[in-house]
């Protein structure tokens, strides 16, 4: 029997946030301020400045998905994925500066919202399916359906505990369903589906994208998906206010996908290594 010593594992690099990253990091610190010092909001400037407040968050990340998407193999399903992600975001930035530049910065019409919506969804959720569905390096070596219902019963079950813990039970469950509330569902499924195959991507360990940037992406979407929640619940009961902690919840969300981001387009540039499994 051998006795040879076994060599040591190498360390893991220390990864610090690049300049952009660290840029959000103090765009958000100073909203964060903003945000739980100064509401409830009163005056017209303060709701749309707060509004605003968001959208550089937002363009942020549709910008690193759509740099990262520059960086990748020119004809392969990461670049598709990740352009169709940027493009995505973009709509979400456009209809957030509709809404909050428009005269009372009040939400859009429902029919609005939804031509908004819809496409917003199909595309988010197209590029999210390309990238759980990359093949990943040891897929001839296992059962990669189990990854899909690993990501499936976690969902569920995460799901039905903030179902009832923060919506009070079911939020498809209600008699308000005018054009806003079925832009509100759309928003919820489209966020639980887009968890649900982020969470499968981090599972299957795709090849060319890099695994700390899928738990980002999936810890930002499962930000979102909490506050959609929240948000509508608060909107069932006529307690919700501009500002405040739910506000910088949504912030951090986008926060973490540019994070998410950021970290696949240095990798793509070759400024950080691959990260190990």
């Amino acid at each position: 029997m051998s006795t040879a010593p076994v060599p040591p594992l190498a360390p893991r690099p220390v990864r610090l946030p690049g300049p952009l990253l660290a840029a959000a990091l103090v765009w958000w610190l100073a909203y964060a301020a903003w945000s739980l010092t100064v509401p409830p909001f009163e005056a017209a400037w303060q709701v749309r400045l707060d509004d605003l407040a968001v959208v550089p968050l937002r363009l942020a990340a549709m910008v690193a998905a759509l740099v990262a998407a520059h960086r990748a193999p020119r004809v392969s399903a990461v670049r598709a994925g990740l352009v169709l992600l940027g493009i995505s975001l973009g709509l979400g930035v456009a209809a957030s500066l509709l809404r909050t530049l428009a005269p009372g910065g009040q939400p859009l019409p429902g029919e609005l919202a939804l031509a908004f919506a819809l496409p917003q969804g199909a595309l988010m959720l197209g590029g999210l399916w390309r990238l759980a569905r990359l093949p990943s390096p040891d897929s001839a070596e296992r059962d990669t359906a189990a990854d899909w219902l690993d990501a499936a019963a976690i969902v569920l079950a995460l799901f039905l505990v903030a179902a009832h813990f923060v919506a009070g039970g079911n939020p498809f469950d209600s008699l308000h369903f005018g054009a806003r509330r079925w832009v509100f569902l759309l928003y919820l499924v489209g966020d639980i589906l887009a968890v649900f195959l982020v969470a499968t991507a981090w599972f299957r360990r795709p090849a060319g994208v890099s695994r700390d940037a899928l738990g980002l992406l999936t810890l930002g979407f499962t930000t979102a998906a909490v506050v959609d929640l929240v948000y509508d619940r608060q909107l069932q009961l006529g307690l919700w206010t501009n500002g405040g902690p739910l506000d910088l919840a949504i912030a951090t969300a986008f926060l973490l996908m540019f994070a998410g981001f950021d970290v696949q387009r240095r990798r793509a540039a070759g400024e950080d290594p691959p990260a190990r499994a």
